[in-house]
């Protein structure tokens, strides 16, 4: 017998073997570009840029900056998109960009006066779900869509616009809603809720 990783986990069985071994195949054929300039020498190009065009029509429905000249001595954040693939049963399905803020370039005191995070602790979740459980509740989970895009900035926060955006380098947009990886993100889009 053939030792297999795999199928010591999995107890046995040949269908498992090829559900793994098939995504194994497509993870490594759609391997997620790191840069703009990777997305567009890759394979799913058309996707890449449908994809881009998609998140700068979300930006441009939801207000989310104004295009303004570069002011002087003011910190401008620095921007770069994050690129994920989706697969449904291993199957590639679709490609996802996001525009992010680098908000560990934002500084304290002067970006930004404080920071806030709504997280649960895992323990807290489990009691949750045990009391849902037993109760037969119905649970529900909400995923909003350009959730940060609709969420006013407080601040006067400046930002490069992401590789692939057309403005020349001396325009950079004013945020007028939160992006994601914007420090006043989190904090902003909680209060609103």
């Amino acid at each position: 017998m053939e030792f297999n990783a795999v199928n010591n986990y999995l107890g046995t069985t040949e269908p498992a073997l090829d559900c793994w071994n098939t995504y194994l195949e497509a993870a490594s054929t759609n391997i997620e570009p790191r840069t703009w300039e990777e997305a567009i020498r890759s394979p799913q190009r058309e996707h890449w840029i449908e994809a881009h065009t998609k998140e700068w029509e979300n930006h441009k429905r939801n207000h989310t900056f104004n295009l303004v000249p570069r002011p002087a001595n003011t910190n401008i954040i620095k921007s770069r998109i994050v690129f994920k693939t989706k697969h449904i049963d291993s199957v590639f399905s679709q490609c996802r960009v996001r525009f992010v803020g680098k908000g560990f370039t934002q500084v304290p005191g002067v970006d930004f006066a404080d920071r806030f995070s709504a997280t649960a602790q895992n323990s807290v979740i489990r009691v949750l779900l045990v009391i849902a459980s037993r109760n037969k509740w119905k649970l529900h989970s909400l995923d909003i869509t350009a959730a940060f895009l609709s969420t006013p900035l407080e601040e006067e926060i400046f930002m490069e616009p992401p590789p692939g955006c057309k403005e020349g380098r001396e325009l950079v947009w004013k945020l007028r809603a939160g992006v994601n990886g914007v420090v006043q993100s989190w904090r902003n889009h909680w209060r609103r809720l």
